[in-house]
């Protein structure tokens, strides 16, 4: 499992950044969604992968909520390939993260830090692309379950 972690201070963007990311992948997510919490199967280098969702994590009981949410929510027969999360860049939320994943085999942790950007969201899009191809990439050397070439992301 592939770990992405948006890290940042408060009101960095992460989450506005986590559900970028999502739309990129053409998952829908309202704008005026705070805050998104979701597990989606697509299909990319014509490989099935499981993609979570958790933008909220300015707070440790948020990244705990996300990581049961991943692990024993019973609608998913498969856990995720990869989970985007937010945090903050020191602190319970970062210190949440590293104790859940950090000891787990087979998980690789990625850290993307978001800084403040004036004028605000400045680069957003770009900062989310790169997370895009982060997966792109790593799920090219993934051996998963084969889907049709015609439902192929993007």
């Amino acid at each position: 499992m592939h770990v992405i972690v948006v890290r940042g201070v408060a009101n960095a963007g992460k989450s506005t950044i986590i559900k970028a990311v999502a739309r990129k992948f053409g998952i829908v997510v309202p704008i005026s969604r705070p805050d998104i919490l979701l597990q989606v199967k697509i299909c990319i280098n014509s490989k099935n992968i499981h993609i979570g969702f958790a933008s909220a994590g300015d707070r440790e009981d948020q990244i705990q909520t996300a990581i049961k949410f991943f692990e024993y929510n019973k609608q998913h027969v498969v856990k995720p390939d990869f989970i985007i999360m937010a945090c903050h860049t020191r602190g319970v939320t970062m210190n949440a993260i590293s104790n859940a994943f950090e000891n787990c085999d087979n998980c690789n942790i990625m850290y993307f830090d978001k800084n403040r950007s004036i004028p605000p969201h400045e680069g957003d899009e770009n900062f989310a692309l790169n997370i895009v191809r982060y997966i792109e990439e790593k799920s090219m050397k993934m051996s998963l379950s084969y889907a049709p070439p015609t439902m192929a992301h993007r």
